[in-house]
């Protein structure tokens, strides 16, 4: 491959000045003026947008869009119970399902140790037919034996350390740091001096993403190699991922177009590794876009919070102080909480910062 080299040239540096001790006198800020909007180049003007003719007259497609000879349609059973035990792969009969019409492969996502069950919409087992409605019935054909087990779903009840664990490994309050702060500067004095003291709660809800076209692929094989497409905002990390999958020597992923990702598409997901192995398994290539209902039910959303902040300033609004206590709410997984960040334009002279995640029985 070539090197292309910028080069520019630049005007010779006058001789540098000797050293002084005589102090300058402050110069005055330099003016900044707005140019005349019929002067600008990009402002108040029309700029089309590239691909708006290819997305109005249906021309773009999507990674739903996809159509492939052979193709199979995937769709995930998955468990309805926020907590339950799966005691073997045996426990989970797919017979009745893969008997029937236009089913070409079938898979369990419980392993011969089985698998426990940490909240509802986890996956249990997968199907690929000729068509999404033969899918649905496969799914609806699969029985599964579960030992329920109890649950708690409500971050405060989650808490209390009488509360089901949700994780067996740990607590539900898992507190970062062992419950230490993150500390800077002298807080405890900077507040003492402090003019004024504001202290707040703040919640912030799950959210969810809601993108117009939901999470997924069409994966295909040839040989060792994988080609997906992929509704993404990561297209190499998808292909480092999926070049991970059992068998796979390669992989090339393609995404002209993603209908809405909004930071939730950046992995290929358990779908991306359910299509893929539903692919090699029927020898075919495997659609599998999530339903709407799975959307909101897969690990896609962004984690509540609640945070309790305490800020101290002096009189000329300069912040002195902050004491922040955060808890983040990710359900059952183990997402990360900033102990230490937050302080974006302004930063205190002091801070300090505890954070803690409450797990509960929810996607």
């Amino acid at each position: 491959m070539s090197e292309q080299v910028n080069q520019r040239t630049e005007k010779p540096r006058p001789p540098t000045a000797p050293a002084t001790t005589a102090v300058e006198p402050a110069q005055a800020p330099e003016t900044v003026a707005w140019v005349a909007p019929s002067a600008a180049r990009i402002l108040g003007k029309r700029h089309p947008r590239i691909d708006g003719p290819a997305k109005v007259t249906g021309a773009a497609k999507y990674a739903s869009d996809i159509v492939l000879p052979g193709m199979l349609h995937a769709r995930v059973m998955r468990s309805p119970y926020a907590a339950a035990r799966i005691a073997s792969d045996a426990d989970v009969d797919t017979s009745a399902a893969e008997k029937l019409p236009g089913v070409k492969a079938v898979i369990k996502l419980v392993g011969s140790g089985g698998k426990t069950i940490r909240y509802a919409g986890e996956e249990i087992a997968a199907v690929a037919a000729v068509s999404p409605e033969a899918a649905d019935e496969a799914v609806r054909a699969i029985k599964v034996k579960y030992e329920l087990r109890p649950f708690v779903v409500n971050e405060d009840k989650a808490a209390n350390p009488a509360a089901p664990r949700v994780r067996g490994d740990m607590p539900n309050v898992d507190k970062r740091g062992g419950g230490d702060p993150t500390e800077r500067g002298d807080v405890d004095a900077a507040f003492a001096k402090a003019d004024a003291i504001h202290e707040g709660e703040y919640l912030a809800q799950t959210r969810l993403h809601c993108c117009l076209e939901t999470h997924g692929s069409t994966v295909k094989w040839d040989g060792d190699m994988i080609t997906a497409w992929i509704s993404t905002q990561n297209v190499h990390g998808c292909r480092n991922q999926l070049a991970r999958v059992e068998g796979a020597k390669g992989a090339r992923v393609i995404c002209h177009h993603m209908g809405g990702g909004f930071g939730s598409k950046f992995s290929i997901g358990s779908e991306g590794t359910i299509a893929a192995r539903l692919s090699k398994l029927s020898g075919r290539p495997v659609k599998l876009m999530l339903t709407r209902e799975d959307e909101q039910n897969q690990n896609y959303r962004g984690p509540g919070l609640r945070a309790t902040v305490k800020l101290g300033v002096a009189k000329d609004g300069t912040l002195l102080a902050s004491e922040v206590r955060t808890s983040n709410f990710g359900g059952t997984a183990r997402a990360g909480t900033p102990l230490d960040t937050g302080y974006y334009i302004i930063e205190p002279e002091a801070r300090r910062s505890f954070a803690e995640v409450v797990y509960t029985n929810t996607g």
